[in-house]
């Protein structure tokens, strides 16, 4: 079931929550909703950033930085 942005508190919306607590205080799964944007007709943005970090851990994104 997709969860809507606009059904959860303005406090804890990820771009909100950025701008009050700072972009350091927020979860990968929100950073990641905020480089999205938006989410889709199947998922909201929180689940889509969920689903990619599941696909694709951070792990494997430091590994392919240059050194």
């Amino acid at each position: 079931m997709k969860h809507k942005l606009k059904d959860l508190p303005v406090s804890d919306r990820p771009r909100e929550k950025a701008l009050s607590v700072g972009f350091a205080n927020l979860s990968n799964v929100e950073l990641v909703a905020i480089l999205l944007g938006t989410g889709n007709a199947k998922h909201s943005v929180l689940d889509l950033a969920k689903i990619i970090l599941k696909k694709y851990p951070l792990d494997t994104w430091v590994a392919t930085l240059p050194k």
